[in-house]
């Protein structure tokens, strides 16, 4: 979910209203070694920032990165957004037309979506794994502790009516008598915790798989944050 003045900053920054820009990212001035980011010096094109929410059991957000050459050269992701970690200088950009046929390319280029969403269901499939896992360890602790504890309790009983076989007083007799009673209550008491364990334990999967259901339920909403040009005398090489 995130920490919610962070949340609140990031909404703010997404619903400015900024003005169409040219970018010129320093490359060879930054000292740094990006190998895949050397085959585009001196090329241009477009760079495209998206956001992708997913709502479900809980809202996540991630950035999505697309972009493309004048000459047609679709750019992986990670491209992108090693781009973003130079400095630039930015001028205005004053012929916006002339991104209105690479707009479309460039959403078509959000593949991340796909392997966010494939992330995503995977993640929740390790989660009900995992769950079900510990759900049915414990529904397995729990029943072996309650078979040991009759065993137990039937061993004890009929040790306590033989011992009252084998009493020489009435007294006696009766007073083992009265422990068998005992015994074969207590036995009964943890036969009924037997199955009320089992109805917790399936009112638990019962739990588990409508927390599942919910997440299985998938609000996704793409939005675009901000659409850069690079100019071709200046990428990666001014």
């Amino acid at each position: 979910m995130g920490h919610p003045l962070a949340r609140r900053i990031i909404q703010q920054c997404k619903a400015l209203a900024l003005a169409p820009a040219e970018l010129a990212f320093n490359y060879t001035g930054s000292g740094k070694t990006i190998t895949i980011l050397e085959p585009l010096l001196g090329s241009a094109g477009w760079l495209c920032l998206g956001s992708l929410t997913v709502s479900s059991f809980d809202t996540a957000d991630w950035l999505l990165f697309a972009g493309i050459t004048d000459d047609g050269q679709e750019l992986d992701p990670d491209q992108c957004q090693r781009m973003f970690s130079l400095a630039a200088t930015e001028t205005p950009l004053l012929n916006l037309a002339a991104n209105g046929d690479e707009q479309p390319r460039l959403e078509s280029q959000f593949t991340q979506q796909q392997a966010v969403l494939a992330e995503l269901s995977e993640k929740n499939g390790r989660f009900f794994e995992s769950e079900m896992e510990k759900l049915e360890s414990w529904a397995g602790d729990l029943k072996e502790s309650l078979e040991h504890e009759l065993k137990e309790i039937d061993r004890e009983i009929k040790e306590t009516k033989r011992e009252a076989q084998l009493a020489g007083s009435l007294e006696a007799k009766v007073a083992l008598h009265k422990r068998v009673k005992e015994l074969e209550a207590r036995r009964s008491e943890k036969r009924r915790g037997l199955f009320e364990a089992q109805d917790v334990v399936d009112a638990r999967k019962d739990a588990l798989l409508s927390e599942v259901e919910a997440r299985l339920k998938q609000t996704v909403h793409r939005a675009e944050l901000f659409t850069v040009r690079s100019n071709s005398a200046k990428w990666g090489v001014f």
